[in-house]
């Protein structure tokens, strides 16, 4: 893992991308890009320094685990757009707990102010956005299905959050 922190604004924000679901898989003869994604965090708020420590760098490392045990994320991310999951809650994501003791992930909101998909040599690689939802969110998407899922980007978006996890936004649904 990466992770770079910027002024925006006058904000500082933190990015956390993964590194390396990407990566040829070398066993193939073939040219390839590995799982083709990256998945990606991003908050504006405090980080608590070791970076590792935080609950940014537990999203990302938790999403990054799960697309890499998976290996099939990028089609249904690909066909449906947006993808919910849940991952083992761990003390860093304590805050967003769900009933029965995970941390829900709203996978593939599209971000306003950057690309979400490169070309490498092996194809084409997608960004995929991991938002930390807070629990009642996570099972408005659940409930929904795709439906619901869309219409709790959609407000994400218009609450102005997109794709960026915090501790200190409001409940969307």
């Amino acid at each position: 893992m990466t992770s770079g922190s910027f002024n925006s604004s006058l904000r500082i924000i933190t990015v956390i991308p993964s590194d390396g679901l990407a990566d040829p898989f070398s066993d193939d003869a073939e040219p390839n890009a590995g799982f083709e994604l990256e998945a990606l965090v991003e908050t504006g708020d405090a980080i608590p320094d070791p970076l590792y420590e935080s609950r940014l760098f537990a999203l990302a490392y938790g999403v990054s685990q799960q697309c890499a045990d998976d290996g099939g994320v990028r089609e249904p991310i690909d066909r449906l757009g947006l993808l919910s999951l849940e991952l083992p809650l761990g003390d860093y994501l304590q805050p967003v707990a769900t009933a029965i003791g995970t941390a829900g992930v709203l996978l593939g909101i599209l971000p306003p102010d950057f690309a979400t998909e490169f070309t490498v040599p092996g194809g084409n690689v997608r960004v995929v956005t991991a938002q930390l939802p807070w629990s009642s969110e996570l099972d408005f998407a659940a409930l929904g299905g795709k439906a619901g899922r869309e219409e709790l980007a959609r407000r994400f978006v218009a609450d102005g959050s997109y794709h960026r996890s915090s501790l200190n936004r409001r409940l969307v649904a």
